[in-house]
């Protein structure tokens, strides 16, 4: 699954940028090496962040998702 998320493809768009997401607030890296990691840019790291946070602040069922994530952190 991992690869999976790693790749540009549609079909795992949303929890590419949960793990984009995710990979920002449970570890130190900076935006570059996230961005390394899953093939895109900085600024896309932080664009996607920002839209994630976003979200969260609408979503019920993203912030339920998310949270579920966590507790299994």
């Amino acid at each position: 699954m991992e690869e999976k998320i790693r790749r540009k493809a549609r079909k795992y768009a949303k929890e590419r940028k949960i793990a984009i997401y995710f990979s920002k607030i449970t570890t130190s890296r900076r935006n570059s090496e996230v961005g390394n990691y899953f093939g895109i840019s900085p600024q896309a790291v932080t664009n996607i962040f920002t839209e994630i946070e976003n979200r969260l602040a609408e979503s019920n069922e993203l912030r339920k998702e998310i949270d579920e994530i966590k507790c299994k952190l």
